[in-house]
């Protein structure tokens, strides 16, 4: 049945119902609808249950579709009332979808609790029980291999023994040197049905791992013991993805939806599930016991229970809430451009008009001459035969996409770092099933936390009274003040170890830091480290932006200790903290409050147990007072939230303005905003701590860390460049040694061509996802006054000369050899300045892109439209006499024609040998015919030197112009 017929059938099916509803009240009253006509007498019930009554007699399937709408309507005479309109919930358009969300939830955050306990008593009040999982796991242990010390460092000597071991443990010889590293050992417990379960545990005690376990999403190679099943059922007999949601510290969404569209794609990819079922057995329990449901829940219910929905009604309420060798043959069938060549060139030149055409010096017909000088099938089926095989390609992609994405993972994992101690300590502790702490964390575990007034909380612990921790550089105390401060945005060595221990970090010096939420560092551990970096300058005040942001609560502890440890120093700290706990707050001396616009609301003492902060909010009318052991950083959200003002009719910052404490705080900021007699203004003799050759070095040191730790980046480029070497070697093996005729010197010229742009496309490409990684800690660090754009650019620059020298000197003795060019130092010498300098322009050719553009995506997308003019213009493809005199001026200024002219100059420049050519008795020079037909000169080398130097210079200089002038931080 179509759409339009099956709208016109259930308008009838209504209409019909209400006719036959007004004349038997009677019936209606006795199956049931006595309940709800009881509740009142009015025109309005009365209308409502008519209505209800004619949805019942619907069709099971049209009565899941149908509900009714509640309209607020204002009639004449001051007649305000609710009008109940049937509506068919598939088919919702945007008003009616904002209308009802607007009526629903006038206030979000307290309707949206009166909806959950009306859809709750809906299912309970008819006996529905909910699905629900109960999960045991017995007897669970995971254990992983892992190097320790630094044997774990990711340096490129201990990545290539990785590599090396694990292609010999394929064999079976195991030469790697593992610990086991026990996460879980012998865990048991059971999650219960419709309980929240509170997971704890200190950093390192296995609770993500235990987590991934009951979701079924644990690495392969962690090694699994014990059982793990819900409601009786074993992992791997369902699929556990469909029971279960597991979701990650790390917020990973596509970027370009909007957030309405992400909770909509969600909501198709999985579908309405049970909720069809629940329903429809829902609907028929409540038609059995005669119980209508209230509008407003039984619409909802069913807008988000039906397919075929094109935006989820759960969306908006969330919303709201050459010739080749043999042994390459191969290479050449299965290469989709193979058969797009052959495909063309057989459409193009195998025709009829081109049959009866033949060259003026009488050789056989020219279509056919053009196809055997490129070894081309003469057959004219290739044209179709090309089709047919792009076609299967294009389908064969498209299914290895699909099973890439479903059965592989991303390469690498992350290691942890661990030390030798604390492995031995760890395993020490579960071999004798007793807690152990090392050192350092039982010194730590035993301090207590200091409160406000510096003292601690406890007199004594076990080892006596928690010291102090202080600084050796003294530094001046600075206060600040500000008035009336508008913010406008247009929409569209001895220190540094005394810092260590400040900030609890001492026993982690070793630690690699990794990437966020990935290797190294947890997040508690790199937000100490980030006060850490900053301390070091030694400042007077320190910001702090949610520093216990996305940690758990003794994580989060652990960090507001190293903050009151920074102000026990006599430093100023300003935080910002999403709904602390009781004891984070209250180790706070003031508090500023602000609220939605910008507007301060409360600026003051917190006191003690925050008993200032509570009368001042408990001496406004209307406020609620705090119950006892109530949290007072929730309480003052709690009152002092948007609802509570709607309520209360007032504005808090208004009242904030109006208040004795606004004008003592006034009173304050001139007071400060003084300098007292005698006081010296704050000066400093330089910008920086460092000269710009300090900071040069400091750079340069830490980029040569930084690459020696980036087997992810180096060893892979390295690795790529030898197998680039190896695969043109071979392909254009001995290709030096061949120089007959024309289509010979064709075919070394494309090798040379290949042979470093291969590699420096590749260098280019690579470089880009480092350097941007590397500009984002650099806007930070540049921030804070650690040195200036300069140094760290040409250091970035430096950095690069070694690994590139590298690169270029292995990659030039292997494709020299193997090509069979010319054994002469001069040859070679050219050849591989000729290559160094072209991997070297390549790799800040990247560099660059990156610095013009706000992320390495835009950058590659940048480098890439440059690769086709690369090519385009580097005298291979078109030479350069033939290119129109409008266009050859590219062709001076394109990197990689230099590059080719280099090498074929310095290679056959000075070859005396003849050739032939194609259709003609003629047999010129080597070099003659490469001046001719492709313009190079013999004697134009020194030129070529310079400018090849020239390029990596000038795009070097555009990366550092760039890096130091342009600014793509959001925040």
């Amino acid at each position: 049945m179509d759409d339009g017929v099956e709208v016109q059938n259930l308008a009838g099916s209504i209409s019909r119902s209400l006719s036959r509803a007004s004349r038997r009240m009677e019936e209606v009253l006795s199956s049931g609808l006595v309940h709800s006509m009881s509740r009142g007498s009015n025109a309005e019930q009365d209308e409502e249950a008519l209505k209800w009554a004619a949805i019942e007699k619907l069709p099971t399937y049209n009565r899941l579709r149908t509900s009714l709408m509640a309209s607020f309507m204002e009639g004449e005479q001051q007649e305000h009332r609710f009008v109940h309109t049937e509506v068919d919930v598939t088919k919702l358009d945007v008003n009616d979808k904002q209308k009802f969300i607007d009526n629903f939830l006038r206030v979000a955050e307290e309707d949206n609790e009166k909806f959950l306990q009306k859809f709750r008593q809906r299912i309970d009040k008819v006996g529905i029980q909910l699905p629900k999982n109960e999960v045991r796991f017995e007897h669970l242990t995971i254990e992983a291999d892992c190097h320790v010390g630094t044997r774990a460092l990711p340096t490129l000597t201990n990545a290539a023994r990785n590599t090396a071991e694990s292609a010999i443990g394929k064999i079976g010889i195991n030469f790697a040197k593992k610990r086991k590293l026990t996460i879980l050992k012998d865990v048991s417990g059971i999650i219960k049905p419709s309980r929240m379960t509170l997971l704890l545990g200190p950093p390192s005690s296995g609770k993500t791992t235990l987590l991934l376990a009951l979701a079924g999403k644990l690495d392969p190679s962690l090694k699994v013991q014990g059982d793990i099943a819900y409601n009786g059922y074993k992992l791997d007999e369902f699929v556990p993805q469909k029971s279960s949601a597991y979701i990650s510290q790390n917020d990973i969404h596509t970027a370009e939806m909007t957030v309405k569209e992400t909770f909509d794609f969600s909501a198709r990819c999985q579908g309405v599930g049970t909720r069809y079922d629940l329903m429809l057995e829902l609907a028929r329990r409540e038609k059995a016991a005669g119980i209508l449901p209230e509008a407003d829940v039984d619409l909802f219910m069913k807008a988000t229970s039906m397919e075929g929905v094109k935006s989820n009604l759960i969306t908006d309420y969330t919303l709201k809430a050459s010739q080749m060798p043999v042994w390459w043959e191969w290479a050449y069938w299965v290469s989709p451009l193979t058969y797009t060549y052959n495909g063309l060139s057989v459409n193009e030149f195998y025709a009829p008009r081109w049959m009866n055409k033949t060259a003026s010096d009488g050789v056989s017909k020219l279509g056919a001459a053009v196809l055997q000088t490129y070894d081309i099938y003469q057959n004219e089926n290739w044209y179709w035969i090309g089709v047919g095989a792009l076609a299967g390609f294009a389908i064969l992609f498209n299914v290895l996409f699909t099973l890439t994405l479903a059965y592989f993972s991303p390469p690498g994992k992350p290691q942890a770092i661990i030390s030798e101690e604390e492995t031995d300590e760890r395993e020490g502790e579960s071999s004798k099933g007793k807690p152990r702490l090392a050192a350092s964390e039982n010194k730590r575990e035993m301090q207590s936390w200091p409160n406000p007034t510096g003292k601690s909380r406890h007199d004594e612990v076990v080892t006596g009274v928690a010291p102090r921790r202080g600084m050796v550089l003294p530094f001046n105390p600075l206060a600040m003040s500000f008035d009336c401060v508008n913010y406008y945005v247009d929409m569209p060595y001895l220190f540094v170890d005394q810092v260590m221990e400040l900030v609890e970090l001492d026993n982690l010096k070793d630690a690699i830091v990794g990437l966020p939420g990935i290797t190294g560092l947890s997040t508690e551990q790199r937000k100490r480290l980030t006060i850490a970096v900053e301390l070091v300058a030694n400042p007077s005040i320190i910001f702090m932006d949610e520093p216990t942001s996305g940690l758990d609560a003794r994580a989060a502890a652990i960090v507001m200790r190293t903050v009151r440890n920074t102000v026990d120093t006599g430093r100023t700290v300003v935080c910002t903290i999403h709904q602390p706990s009781i004891d984070i707050f209250e180790a706070f001396d003031e508090l500023l409050l602000m609220k939605r616009g910008g507007r301060v609301i409360y600026s003051g003492p917190l006191g003690q147990h925050s008993h200032r902060m509570i009368e001042y909010f408990e001496a406004i009318p209307g406020v609620a007072k705090i119950r006892e052991r109530y949290n007072p950083a929730t309480w003052m959200l709690e009152v002092t939230s948007t609802a509570t003002e709607v309520r209360l009719g007032m504005d808090f910052a208004e009242y904030y303005k109006s208040s004795s404490l606004y004008q003592r705080n006034q009173a304050l900021v001139r007071e400060l905003s003084t300098p007292p007699p005698g006081a010296t203004d704050l000066h400093f003799d330089t910008q920086y701590s460092e000269s710009m050759w300090g900071q040069f070095k400091s750079c340069l040191w830490k980029q040569w860390i930084t690459y020696w730790r980036s087997p992810d980046y180096n060893l892979v480029r390295l690795l790529f460049t030898f197998c680039c070497a190896i695969i043109i070697g071979t392909i254009f093996w001995d290709i030096g040694s061949k120089k007959e005729n024309a289509t010979d010197m064709t075919a070394i010229l494309g090798a040379l061509y290949v042979s470093v742009l291969f590699a420096g496309i590749n260098n280019c490409s690579t470089v880009q996802p480092v350097v941007a990684v590397e500009r984002t800690v650099f806007y930070r660090e540049r921030a804070a006054g650690m040195y200036s754009s300069l140094p760290y650019a040409i250091a970035q620059v430096i950095v690069e000369i070694p690994y590139v020298l590298l690169q270029s000197s292995y990659y030039s003795l292997i494709v020299y050899s193997m090509l069979s060019f010319e054994w002469t130092a001069a040859k070679f010498l050219w050849f591989f300045y000729v290559t160094f300098f072209t991997m070297l322009y390549f790799t800040y050719y990247g560099m660059m892109t990156v610095s013009l553009t706000p992320n390495h995506q835009l950058a590659s997308v940048f480098a890439a439209t440059f690769y086709a003019l690369f090519n385009l213009f580097s005298g291979f493809f078109i030479p350069r006499p033939k290119i129109p005199k409008w266009w050859v001026w590219y062709y001076w200024i394109c990197p990689v024609s230099w590059t080719v002219y280099g090498l074929i100059v310095s290679q056959f420049g000075d070859v005396t040998d003849t050739i032939k050519l194609p259709g003609s008795n003629q047999f010129p020079r080597i070099k003659d015919y490469l001046d001719d037909h492709f313009g190079y000169k013999s004697d134009f080398m020194a030129p070529v030197a310079v400018v090849l130097v020239a390029f990596p210079i000038f795009f070097a200089f555009l990366y550092a112009f760039c890096i130091k002038n342009l600014n793509f931080q959001n925040r």
